[in-house]
């Protein structure tokens, strides 16, 4: 009965801080852009100048021979992208949906790639810290 209650209570409030301005939809779209500019190539068959564009992950690891790596992480950045922008309307359901799919992409950068490109992730003693 008291679950009952208090389900009834919050039924209008929002789940989520930012689900009333819509702010935080435009704020992980915003973010993302960022983060998928960095990871996959921007569509097109012209590829950045070095020294005056940045490089994707995806041409890096295509210019080093790692065709199948690249391919691998167009593909689980895609998913993430399709999974973010089907929770636009910050639906809990969604936004996990989403979550998982963003930690399949930082697992494959920190896993796989990062050692594809000899990148070490992580401190040590000699950090300064």
């Amino acid at each position: 009965r008291a679950l009952h209650d208090a389900e009834s209570r919050d039924a209008g409030k929002p789940q989520f801080a930012r689900a009333a301005s819509g702010a935080g939809a435009a704020e992980r779209q915003a973010r993302w852009g960022a983060l998928r500019s960095l990871a996959v190539a921007a569509p097109g068959p012209a590829a950045p100048v070095a020294g005056q564009a940045l490089i994707s992950y995806e041409s890096y690891l295509r210019g080093k021979g790692l065709a199948p790596l690249a391919d691998k992480l167009v593909a689980t950045v895609r998913a993430a992208d399709q999974a973010l922008a089907e929770a636009r309307d910050n639906s809990p359901a969604k936004l996990r949906s989403a979550a998982r799919r963003l930690v399949e992409v930082t697992a494959l950068m920190q896993g796989d790639v990062a050692t594809a490109l000899d990148i070490r992730i992580g401190f040590s003693d000699s950090d300064g810290d």
